[in-house]
């Protein structure tokens, strides 16, 4: 990702001063290429907790392949509640509408 920085920061405006309107064909063609790597390469962490998400990246052995095919919980039956995974307080709020007051 540094080198998209770098690239975005120093080369995009030589490219556009030197090659006009035609760089920005050499720039979506670089911009795919990020993508398709951002597809294949990082892991999807949605759905799962926070010491779900550490425990993939820690695991020692585990392949980039088993760890992009990994699922989070379905239900709630396969998952622990919000309260049990953090140990947080159970809270309840009152809200207050403009026709209460």
């Amino acid at each position: 990702m540094h080198a998209a920085g770098f690239f975005s920061t120093f080369v995009n405006p030589i490219g556009l001063q030197n090659a006009g309107w035609k760089y920005y064909i050499a720039f979506i063609v670089y911009t795919f290429l990020e993508l398709i790597a951002v597809w294949y390469f990082f892991v999807e962490t949605r759905g799962f907790t926070l010491e779900e998400i550490s425990t993939i990246f820690e695991t020692e052995g585990i392949t980039w392949k088993q760890r992009r095919n990994l699922k989070p919980p379905t239900s709630l039956q396969d998952a622990s509640s919000v309260e049990e995974r953090g140990n947080l307080p159970k809270e309840s709020h009152t809200v207050v509408t403009k026709e209460d007051l």
